[in-house]
């Protein structure tokens, strides 16, 4: 797993977006399995296996917790396994198979973010893009989150997009920290926390 830090307005949304082709990069180009991917499109990639959980949840409030995960799972890839991967789904949050003939629309924020979560899980991803993935929860539920963002992990490539530095440090094997949309610093975490100017960069009080 690999952490994206930085404070509001770095970019870290912005390169969730051109991960999973909802933006196009301006400059470069993006590779994906040592395939290059800059000019495809969304639903292209997630064929090859990349899936974006984004910021705010978006859960189509509507449907049933049960039709929201059958959602993610509309990739050829996916289908077959979706009986599996729903079963997976369940395991790492319980709540959804409690709730899954519930309007998605009715269930509290934690549980929002833990459908958005398993419904991009229903792909049957190789890389699971998380942006924001504790924003706005209670700190119980941030536990829970990150319990399972820990076994996620053992299964599927994770690139956690996060403004809260302190999880993110825990979990991840190596982080990146965004400033006005260039790379300040690439390591690992510990070399994170022993860099001196690194909280100038991150709280933003740096030149």
């Amino acid at each position: 797993m690999v952490a994206v830090v930085g404070a509001n307005g770095a970019g870290k949304t912005t390169l969730s977006r051109v991960v999973s082709g909802l933006k196009a990069p301006q400059t470069g180009r993006l590779a994906f399995a040592g395939r290059d991917i800059t000019g495809m499109a969304p639903h292209r990639r997630v064929e090859l296996g990349i899936a974006h959980c984004q910021e705010g949840r978006r859960v189509f409030g509507e449907l049933s917790v049960r039709e929201n995960l059958d959602m993610g799972a509309y990739a050829r890839r996916a289908r077959r396994d979706a009986a599996a991967a729903r079963a997976w789904v369940h395991e790492l949050f319980p709540i959804l198979a409690e709730r899954c003939r519930q309007e998605a629309g009715l269930l509290s924020g934690g549980q929002q973010q833990m459908l958005a979560i398993g419904r991009a899980l229903m792909s049957n991803p190789r890389l699971l893009v998380l942006d924001e993935a504790s924003l706005g929860l209670a700190p119980v539920v941030v536990d829970q989150v990150y319990a399972a963002i820990d076994r996620i992990r053992e299964r599927v490539a994770v690139l956690l997009i996060e403004q809260t530095v302190f999880k993110s440090l825990a979990a991840a094997g190596h982080v990146y920290v965004l400033d006005h949309g260039e790379v300040a610093f690439a390591g690992s975490p510990d070399e994170f926390e022993s860099s001196a100017d690194l909280a100038e960069v991150y709280f933003g009080t740096a030149g």
